[in-house]
């Protein structure tokens, strides 16, 4: 189970959360949705700790990090537990689309070379991305580099997987194939929290959905609820732009 409890973070002056609060199941998704620049990407960076939140708590199966945290194995062992996929694909441009893959799972894992390889074999496979395997991901398309984003991700066997706007680098004729390989990770039962704009994916995909504004959450509730029947008019407002 995910808890975030309390988080404030600002950059400079600017707050960016605003004492954020939600609670996550195994196998659950949630999903952040609402205007660009309105913390989505700071509250999951705030989850995986790539930036510290300046005040609150994230607990992750009872592993609890706070800005007054500083044990370093503490922190890198709850990095262990997550997985993240960006907006762009980050992938190594001189490794092969394979050893992208089994590096992460070697390096921070200690999987050895052998096993780590077999399953991200059968990752690419699943995927139906097997046949670049030993391609550079300069060989790939924009989807199929997110894709292998993902596989890699799967790949270290997290509790939480953590996808930020993974289909808004790409053209809209490959956003399609991304978000299929995200909605068959949603249906394997790894616990997710994602932002999208992609409103009908996230009404199919979600046990929960999170509208956020300004840096606050202003309707939180389960997918039907949120779409089919919004409390608050500004979450009215907001879907109407996408004929909801």
């Amino acid at each position: 189970m995910l808890q975030v409890k309390n988080i404030q973070k600002s950059f400079g002056k600017q707050p960016v959360l605003k004492d954020i609060s939600l609670q996550i199941n195994n196998g659950e998704v949630t999903t952040l949705i609402g205007p660009s620049g309105t913390g989505k990407s700071t509250l999951l960076r705030t989850i995986n700790l790539l930036d510290r939140a300046d005040k609150g708590t994230v607990t992750l199966d009872g592993m609890v990090i706070s800005p007054t945290t500083k044990n370093r194995q503490q922190i890198l062992e709850f990095r262990r537990q997550t997985a993240t996929v960006f907006q762009q694909y980050n992938l190594f441009q001189n490794m092969t689309v394979l050893k992208n893959i089994t590096q992460p799972q070697a390096l921070i894992k200690g999987e050895d070379k052998t096993t780590a390889e077999e399953r991200s074999r059968q990752l690419l496979k699943k995927f139906g991305l097997l046949q670049f395997a030993d391609e550079y991901p300069s060989r790939l398309s924009g989807g199929q580099q997110q894709r292998a984003s993902i596989v890699r991700a799967l790949a270290m066997k997290p509790k939480l997987m953590i996808l930020d706007e993974p289909t808004s680098a790409l053209d809209p004729e490959l956003t399609q194939e991304v978000l299929d390989t995200i909605k068959e990770v949603t249906q394997s039962g790894i616990m997710t929290i994602l932002a999208t704009h992609e409103m009908q994916f996230a009404r199919e995909v979600s046990d929960q959905v999170v509208f956020m504004e300004k840096g606050v959450i202003v309707e939180h509730g389960s997918a039907q609820q949120v779409f089919d029947h919004p409390q608050q008019a500004r979450t009215q407002l907001f879907l109407a732009h996408f004929g909801m």
